[in-house]
């Protein structure tokens, strides 16, 4: 069963259950995760500002209330509240300009997350070398994922829990789809992304000289289809893993399953996941993406988007 708590600008807690309709949704190349729950009736929570969501026992969201709607009419009253993740604090906040020069990730965390609620964090620490200008205008999320990106090659994630990984989406094993022996699912969907296929990223590292270095697609280079990408190195803002990150995220995306599940499967983004199926076939090294949940009249149901994990790059 979810349960929802709601805090209140004066600390108080108000516990709320039974929603006729909810959707929750966690994508990991969106920032904020997203919550929308509709209550009956007229809910006395004026000043609420947070919300956190149990799955039973476990809490599978936390962040801050955007809206609250009051709706009522002849056949129907009932109280709507939307929600995003505590990334939401950091994508609404301008960062203060400044100017680092070897920034940490202590530093990172302690200017850039901190003050705004993040309570704790994930990740090693580690430095980013040279010069950091902070522009008016740049939010702290932009701070926390350009570090990120730079120092650990992964994009940021705020946990359910309000906590930062600096290293992104966490492991929580791996989770089996099949309609014999695993979780079950009413409908399957193969996308294979041709067009998001990368042959090989040509770079350079010089002023004046050719972009003669290779980063070669392996999946790919024997397709009689290319697609190329070129990166001048010599521009200092220019991450030393991009070309490598072009080439893992066009495998990635190049080949998509989707799941719709009935129930409720919160708390499996980043999980390792594995498919066997009677027509795609059974694909393993692949992991959760993208998880959408919803309740409503018709009942409950999850859909689930799998991506292939990384794969090997040639040079």
């Amino acid at each position: 069963m979810l349960k929802f708590l709601i805090k209140n600008n004066d600390l108080t807690v108000t516990e709320l259950n039974k929603p006729f309709s909810c959707s929750i949704s966690m994508n990991e190349d969106i920032p904020a995760d997203a919550l929308s729950v509709s209550f009956l009736g007229r809910l006395n929570i004026p000043e609420a500002c947070y919300i956190q969501v149990y799955d039973d026992e476990s809490l599978v969201f936390s962040g801050i209330i955007d809206e609250i709607r009051f709706f009522a009419d002849d056949t129907s009253c009932y109280t709507k509240l939307t929600a995003r993740s505590m990334a939401a604090v950091l994508l609404d906040n301008e960062a203060k300009p400044v100017s680092y020069n070897e920034v940490s990730t202590s530093v990172v965390f302690r200017n850039h997350l901190e003050p705004y609620g993040i309570k704790g964090y994930t990740g090693d620490e580690k430095t980013v070398f040279g010069k950091l200008n902070i522009s008016k205008g740049m939010t702290n999320w932009q701070i926390f994922s350009y570090f990120c990106v730079r120092a650990f090659n992964k994009k940021p994630r705020i946990e359910a829990d309000g906590t930062a990984s600096f290293c992104g989406l966490t492991d929580k094993g791996t989770v089996r789809f099949s309609n014999t022996d695993g979780i079950k699912y009413n409908s399957v969907k193969e996308n294979k992304k041709l067009c998001s296929e990368i042959t090989q990223v040509r770079v350079k590292f010089e002023s004046g000289a050719d972009y003669d270095r290779k980063i070669r697609n392996a999946e790919t280079e024997e397709k009689p289809v290319k697609r190329e990408r070129f990166i001048d190195a010599t521009n200092p803002s220019v991450p030393d893993t991009l070309a490598d990150s072009i080439i893992s995220n066009s495998y990635r995306d190049s080949y998509v399953v989707t799941l719709r599940c009935e129930g409720r499967l919160l708390g499996i983004l980043g999980a390792g996941a594995e498919v066997f199926d009677e027509f795609i076939g059974e694909k393993k090294n692949m992991y959760v993406s993208d998880v959408s949940y919803s309740l409503s009249s018709s009942g409950e149901y999850t859909t689930v988007t799998l991506k292939r994990r990384d794969k090997n790059v040639d040079t």
